[in-house]
């Protein structure tokens, strides 16, 4: 968008930086689900670690972070490389030409569009880049026979050291709160009901505007939500630097046999994210969240076709949440609109049964949960308790689903509507 492409309209910006920290998070879950699933035919790892911080190197030079634990061990722990020749290095596509942002001449990006209204004098664009991400993988045997074994599959099945292969893959970019409370403002719905606090409406306008699906996550413990543009890239895989040891010597025995490799992922990568209005607040720039670590978080992608839907049943939300302590509760009342919670009530105020008209699933890592064993609802209050002793490994998708057509006429009746 054009300043005075709206004619009268002083249309003016902000820009949001993009958190490119919760999109390496991604590539590191998909990656890690992948390699795992690759060996699952072959290895059933009892100790699976995933590092929650940049590493400079080889996790060989730091042995005893998992020396101790239960054999057969994966371990992952990424690495952010500014220095690779990616693709369309030095074009318009990825990077800023003729001056930076902050300068009297910013120079130009090529901007991609995002969200579009042209009744509000609305619209956000945002730019890409290159970017890699190496994560290397050590896995540790406690006897050389199952290493050496590991290893000839290993290199039997993948292309080590070949050239790159794609790896479809969905990713989602973080988007600031500040600019949702901007357009929020903007187009006069709030991020939260003023009656329920639900966050229904306003993903409802969000995703009837924009060009790329706009994700949710709950808040849980921390009091923390965030809101995600969700896309699909292909990103150039290659296998690297495949080693194995001698064994290493644990006292007067020899023990902790490992395969190392790993691997480099060059992907597109969200860049800054610009809203066009003439209702812009001063401020020029929004704030970068502030992260100490690296969250592994998977894109949980399901058709209608996995949910075994009965007709006239849609999905009204889903979300994704990472536990964060042991037995979790997950709030997932912001989820619902105003006439849901009406006919809730009304349900469990009289006695029948909520899953005539809702139903709510959770899947981990993309596997469905068995309710009872792993999970229990209670919708007087609105929460989901899980029975979990690890956390902040899994990601868990929340999948709420109505039946449109029975709450319809439910409404109705209880308003005495015609």
């Amino acid at each position: 968008m054009n300043p005075g492409e709206y004619g009268s309209h002083n249309t003016k910006y902000v820009s949001a930086p993009a958190s490119v920290a919760h999109t390496y998070g991604n590539l590191l879950a998909t990656a890690q689900k992948w390699v795992i699933d690759a060996l699952a035919s072959k290895i059933k790892f009892r100790t699976i670690h995933v590092s929650s911080t940049i590493a400079h190197r080889q996790l060989l030079n730091t042995p005893h972070e998992y020396v101790k634990k239960t054999k057969p061990i994966i371990t992952f722990r990424p690495r952010i490389s500014y220095n690779e020749n990616t693709f369309l290095k030095g074009t318009l596509m990825v990077e800023r030409q003729g001056g930076p942002l902050t300068s009297h001449t910013p120079g130009t990006i090529h901007l991609n569009p995002f969200i579009f209204d042209g009744e509000k004098f609305l619209e956000c664009e945002f730019s890409e880049t290159r970017r890699v991400l190496f994560i290397d993988v050590v896995m540790s045997f406690a006897t050389l026979f199952q290493q050496i074994n590991i290893a000839e599959w290993l290199l039997s099945e993948l292309p080590f050291d070949g050239g790159p292969f794609t790896l479809p893959m969905f990713l989602e970019a973080y988007l600031s709160p500040d600019l949702m409370k901007v357009i929020s403002k903007i187009v006069g719905i709030p991020v939260h009901d003023k009656n329920t606090g639900s966050i229904h409406n306003f993903l409802e306008y969000i995703n009837s505007h924009a060009y790329f699906p706009v994700t949710y996550k709950l808040a849980g413990s921390t009091g923390k939500e965030e809101f995600y543009r969700y896309y699909k890239t292909n990103v150039m895989t290659s296998l690297l630097d495949f080693d194995r040891n001698d064994g290493e010597s644990i006292g007067h025995v020899m023990d902790n046999y490992t395969i190392s490799f790993t691997m480099r992922m060059e992907f597109w990568a969200p860049g800054i994210t610009y809203l066009f209005s003439d209702q812009i607040p001063k401020s020029k720039e929004l704030e970068l969240p502030e992260e100490g670590v690296l969250v592994p978080n998977i894109v949980d992608i399901f058709a209608l076709e996995d949910l075994n839907l009965n007709p006239g049943w849609n999905v009204l939300r889903h979300c994704s949440y990472r536990l964060e302590k042991e037995n979790d509760l997950v709030p997932f009342g912001s989820m619902l609109n105003e006439s849901i919670n009406e006919v809730l009530n009304y349900h469990l105020e009289n006695g029948i049964p909520v899953l005539n008209f809702m139903d709510i699933k959770i899947r981990r890592d993309g596997i469905l949960l068995p309710y009872g064993k792993t999970y229990e609802i209670d919708y007087k209050k609105r929460e989901i308790q899980f029975f979990n002793k690890s956390y902040g490994y899994y990601t868990y998708t929340v999948i709420i689903s109505i039946d449109t057509h029975y709450i319809n006429n439910l409404v109705k009746d209880l308003y005495k509507l015609k």
